[in-house]
């Protein structure tokens, strides 16, 4: 679990929620970047293939509650869906989700200069 100092005194029904915030930069090729200052708890962000990422995480969960995303655009995205493809937040060393983008059900990359938003919600707690 997470031996940080988070806030306390979230509202919830699940006991120890973590939420994470994340914004990707896009850029050629679907090459991500993490925006400085706005992405605690991530350490990481890789591109696997076309629309597919994996996003490593800083410390272990019990398990993930909620992975979500929004990209900020002036158009349309071109990958406007996002599913979760692995889930491996409780490891011990190298926790990490996989996320893929797609179109119509086409592994697509987001189009470059696009932003992501990310939330990733976490039990930290066993109870």
């Amino acid at each position: 679990m997470a031996n940080r100092y988070l806030y306390q005194f979230k509202g919830a029904f699940e006991a120890g929620v973590v939420d994470i915030y994340a914004k990707v930069a896009i850029g050629a090729s679907g090459a991500p970047t993490l925006v400085a200052n706005q992405c605690k708890g991530i350490a990481s962000i890789v591109h696997n293939s076309a629309g597919n990422y994996t996003i490593n995480l800083m410390d272990p969960y019990v398990r993930t509650l909620l992975v979500s995303s929004t990209h900020l655009s002036a158009a349309a995205p071109a990958a406007p869906s996002m599913y979760l493809v692995a889930d491996n937040v409780t490891a011990a060393n190298g926790q990490n989700i996989i996320v893929q983008f797609n179109a119509s059900g086409t592994p697509t990359d987001p189009s470059s200069g696009d932003q992501i938003l990310i939330k990733i919600s976490l039990k930290n707690s066993s109870i």
